[in-house]
């Protein structure tokens, strides 16, 4: 919460109703550096800052900004009050909740302070509230963690969060389309699994803050981690770190848009675009709900100048946008054009597409490392995926025939795919089956 809302200055003046809101510390009562060594958190500024108050001096716990401080939810009216505030939200139209750094909530002196089973209380208690009073709102966990971390939030499937963010979906990508290998997404899209049909993924790749590392953690080693940082710094990118127990740091995040990650000086333009779009075919293709962040539809390049005025890295990807300026750049055949265009055709054939249901079944194919290959479907209705994440024409050995949904190409068993090109193929046995697909193929055609 901001250290300048109305509920931390009533705390500050000494308030009785607002008295241990915030976790806060006197002097004499400041844990150990010890203890305070084992809270895990996403920056390497002190997490104990000295504020002189009314009441005053108090060292008060910041996890994250120098002006967000923590609340107490071991106070029992800090719950009931945030619970009355999600209440408020859900009253005025909200339905989809989605609970920012959850993981964060609950803090144990001598603990790493980071998934308590506290926490996991509070999340099923919301759960369990939005049941009884509004069962049509869907709760989203916000967890930028290793990956058995992060679906810890789904619970046994029906008590916690009905989706998480995907948070390892994103580096295993962008180190595919840079490394031209498949090998590493493709072993960890197999052991993707969740508890219930109740609860799904939510796919992103980019967003408002920077590009995750902790949710590769036991996938990515170090050196290929430390490849994709300095591919990032390379292309005008930039890096947040973390504290470590033993005092050092580590790379936490990327800073970048999606667009500059991938970028490459020394191909064409064209070839540039085909990359970025063949990585967001990825996203629309995985098993759960997609997610596209605004600046990733329209392809920006990382906004250095933006950051040089506020000097938070952040700031990278949050570039400004003039609508008129916006309008004239779709409209007059630029990359945003080009790249809005193919992402919005992509969304719209995706949207038609009962194959691509959350909870169609995921099949991973094993066919070239240079080949992202998944299979998705309800019963007899299947979609394969085809994605050449390489700069190298492809010869891709099929069992079976279709038609290109995205093309209306007609695919035979041994298929020659260019470089980055993009499939989603319906199968065919017979010219009935044929026709059919062609028939669904125009009637997308028409209706966009």
């Amino acid at each position: 919460m901001s250290d300048t809302s109305e509920w931390f200055k009533k705390f500050s003046a000494g308030d009785p109703e607002y008295a241990d809101f915030y976790m806060n510390f006197k002097e004499e009562d400041i844990p150990s550096k010890a203890d305070l060594s084992k809270v895990v958190r996403p920056r390497t500024t002190d997490l104990l800052v000295k504020y002189e108050l009314g009441i005053g001096t108090r060292y008060i716990w910041r996890t994250f900004l120098n002006d967000q401080v923590d609340l107490n939810y071991e106070n029992p009216t800090v719950l009931l009050k945030m619970l009355d505030a999600l209440l408020f939200h859900v009253s005025n139209g909200c339905s989809l909740i989605r609970l920012d750094a959850v993981g964060f909530l609950w803090k144990r002196i001598g603990t790493n302070c980071l998934h308590l089973p506290e926490t996991h209380c509070v999340v099923k208690l919301i759960r369990e509230l939005f049941s009884e009073v509004a069962p049509h709102v869907l709760i989203i966990t916000e967890t930028n963690v290793p990956h058995a971390e992060n679906i810890s939030y789904f619970g046994n499937g029906k008590d916690e969060a009905h989706m998480v963010y995907n948070f390892t979906l994103a580096p295993l990508t962008a180190f595919s389309l840079i490394t031209q290998d498949a090998t590493k997404i493709s072993e960890w899209a197999m052991s993707l699994d969740k508890p219930s049909e109740e609860v799904t993924y939510f796919n992103f790749l980019d967003s408002h803050d920077g590009l995750g590392l902790r949710p590769v953690e036991g996938i990515l080693n170090d050196q290929e981690v430390q490849m994709m940082v300095e591919k990032a710094l390379s292309n005008k990118g930039l890096v947040n770190y973390m504290s470590k127990s033993d005092g050092g740091k580590k790379a936490y995040e990327i800073n970048t848009t999606w667009w500059s990650l991938l970028y490459d000086e020394n191909d064409k333009k064209e070839t540039n675009i085909d990359r970025y779009i063949a990585s967001r075919a990825i996203a629309l293709s995985f098993a759960g709900i997609p997610g596209v962040y605004l600046h990733g539809l329209l392809g920006s390049a990382n906004d250095t100048d933006g950051v040089e005025k506020t000097e938070h890295n952040r700031d990278i990807s949050r570039r400004d946008l003039i609508f008129d300026r916006l309008e004239e750049d779709i409209l007059s055949g630029t990359k945003t054009s080009k790249i809005f265009a193919r992402f919005s055709h992509l969304l719209k054939i995706r949207s038609t597409q009962k194959a691509f249901h959350p909870n169609a079944k995921q099949t991973v194919l094993n066919l070239d490392r240079r080949i992202f290959a998944l299979e998705r479907g309800i019963s007899d209705d299947k979609i394969v995926v085809l994605i050449n994440i390489s700069k190298e024409h492809v010869l891709a050995d099929m069992p079976f025939q279709g038609i290109d949904i995205i093309s209306g190409e007609q695919i035979g068993e041994r298929f020659n795919m260019k470089p980055y090109q993009i499939v989603w193929m319906k199968r065919i046995a017979n010219n009935s089956e044929k026709k059919t697909a062609i028939e669904e193929l125009d009637e997308i055609t028409q209706r966009y």
